[in-house]
């Protein structure tokens, strides 16, 4: 049952996410805007502008420093939201193609962002420095997820693999091959022992990671995976055919 709608956007939303401490939901759209929506009121608490291209990536984060959002876009840059003030907190630069996705490291300090431009970079979101860059992928970087403690994280590409990396050392530890086309989502586990992978060759595959070895596979949609979620032992895929459940 549909219990209210959002209206503010003007193109496509494309990504959403829910802080449920803060009651608020965040979204970023192709009309360049990030918009935060106060649940209670039902209504745009902020609205960010600052992007010059589409959000391509969205990650928010509840941590002891603040309630505060990470976006990503094709204008090449992320930028750092505060959702109690609306200030923008900073402005990270240094990809030179579109950055198509983000994840914020647990403890609030650090975000990883994967690029078109091949390369994955973290970034200090105190400063909005770069911290590393992460060099190995053959072909634009698609994805990107932590593992549950962030000590690594596990990129997907165009290049067809997955690379597992020493968040602290910036060192790829891993390759993972087993796709036939590019990877378009990854997902971690909660316990971080297996992360969870979806490919344009319609394929779910579920990887140990210290194995560096497929776990289970030919989990198949009748399209493109385009997202993943894990929670507990399951994990949820989304594509146009549909939700499914393993």
């Amino acid at each position: 049952e549909l219990i209210c709608r959002l209206e503010g956007h003007h193109d496509q939303v494309t990504h959403v996410s829910f802080l449920a401490g803060a009651r608020v939901a965040v979204s970023g759209s192709s009309d360049f805007t990030v918009r935060v929506w106060d649940l209670k009121r039902k209504s745009v608490k902020f609205c960010f502008q600052y992007h010059r291209g589409e959000i391509t990536c969205l990650a928010v984060c509840e941590s002891p420093r603040g309630v505060f959002a990470v976006s990503g876009s094709s204008d090449m840059t992320l930028r750092k939201w505060c959702l109690q003030t609306g200030k923008c907190l900073a402005t990270m630069e240094g990809h030179s193609k579109t950055v198509k996705d983000v994840a914020i490291l647990p403890n609030g300090n650090a975000c990883v962002s994967a690029s078109l431009d091949r390369t994955l970079r973290i970034w200090n979101l105190n400063t909005g420095h770069c911290s590393k860059t992460l060099k190995g992928h053959e072909d634009g970087v698609w994805c990107v997820a932590l593992t549950a403690g962030g000590s690594l994280t596990v990129s997907g590409s165009k290049d067809d693999l997955l690379k597992v990396w020493d968040v602290s050392s910036g060192n790829c530890i891993r390759t993972l091959e087993g796709h036939s086309s590019w990877i378009s989502c990854v997902a971690a586990s909660q316990y971080g022992k297996w992360i969870v992978s979806g490919s344009n060759d319609k394929l779910l595959k579920v990887w140990d990671i210290q194995k560096a070895q497929i776990k289970s596979g030919a989990d198949r949609h009748y399209a493109q995976p385009e997202c993943i979620a894990a929670s507990g032992k399951a994990f949820y895929s989304g594509a146009s055919d549909g939700i499914k459940v393993w």
